[in-house]
């Protein structure tokens, strides 16, 4: 008899072993699905974040469906060299309005022209900027289709501007909305640029490819918000970079400029002229509520310290009305 209640014992033992570790698997298998459910819910929730019009009051829209004469109720038209180092001159001949698109033309010039920097050049193209100088807790906006053109020499670009890195500014200032390289179709880069402390231009360069629709088969927006303290990126409203270094501040004055410059790069022999940079839109919004800092999806991105390379210093030239 006692023989039997020890076995007796020894099977509840085991049973208790077995099917605790029965209950013990199954309850650690459930936190690791719910650990994966966990993973899924914080994957979705860093998709971009789109942009939100409720937060903002359209004050500026240009649908460019008049005429070239109407473009200078809105706009100057930049009629000069912009560096040496650039390959064309600026006209105002260059620029055309057609089915409620502005057409930015660049193409060789039917002679070579004398800039006032005393550089000669061989090609023209078109350059715009805002009567108005810009101020943050802004929304810019820009729907436009790029150059076909694959050359690296191609240099679409909308951007705001003011101030250089000498000791008679207050530092420099730059926000690259957008830039595209011919070279690379499925590349494009937003910029920040300001002075150090030894009053040297530095920069911020981001480049986003591959996931990005093709820029020359069809129209897109391209967007920042700049807020009191960070710039937001969007390509179609979804929301791509937030940069918090170096942010201009809100009551800071800038160009809002659109441009179509030829860099000084060989492959300009490789481009099949004219090419056209071509803006169906531009707008501007004003944001709402001044303390709305914006909800943002994008990791912020610290700018490194680091020098802005010379084709890019092109654009430290004074901008002339």
């Amino acid at each position: 008899m006692k023989k039997i209640l020890v076995q007796i014992l020894v099977l509840f033992l085991w049973s208790e072993i077995v099917f605790g570790q029965q209950s013990l698997t199954k309850f650690s298998t459930d936190i690791k699905y719910d650990a994966v459910a966990q993973d899924k819910r914080q994957e979705s929730s860093k998709q971009p974040c789109v942009i939100n019009y409720n937060d903002w009051n359209l004050s500026f829209q240009d649908d460019f469906n008049g005429s070239v004469k109407d473009l200078s109720d809105n706009w100057y038209l930049f009629s000069d060299n912009h560096g040496p180092d650039e390959l064309q001159i600026y006209k105002w001949n260059q620029l055309s309005v057609s089915y409620g698109n502005l057409v930015i033309t660049a193409q060789p010039l039917p002679k070579p022209e004398k800039g006032s920097n005393g550089v000669t050049y061989n090609y023209a193209s078109g350059w715009i900027h805002f009567k108005n100088m810009v101020k943050g807790n802004t929304l810019f906006e820009i729907k436009c289709k790029m150059p076909e053109g694959r050359e690296q020499s191609l240099w679409p670009a909308f951007w705001m501007w003011n101030g250089g890195c000498s000791q008679q500014t207050d530092g420099y200032r730059e926000i690259d909305i957008f830039e595209y390289w011919g070279n690379n179709y499925k590349c494009g880069t937003n910029n920040v640029f300001w002075c150090d402390g030894s009053r040297n231009r530095q920069s911020c360069f981001t480049e986003y490819c591959e996931k990005q629709p093709d820029f020359f088969n069809d129209f897109h927006t391209f967007s920042v918000a700049w807020l009191k303290d960070k710039l937001v990126f969007y390509i179609d409203g979804k929301e791509i970079r937030t940069v918090t270094d170096h942010v201009p501040s809100v009551s800071a004055e800038m160009y809002l400029i659109a441009n179509l410059a030829l860099g000084n790069s060989p492959s300009i022999s490789d481009v099949k002229f004219p090419q056209h940079f071509i803006i169906d839109w531009i707008k501007i919004y004003r944001l709402k509520d001044k303390e709305n800092t914006l909800e943002t999806c994008t990791q912020f991105d610290d700018c490194e310290t680091t020098s802005a390379n010379e084709l890019e210093l092109l654009k430290a030239a004074t901008i002339k009305h």
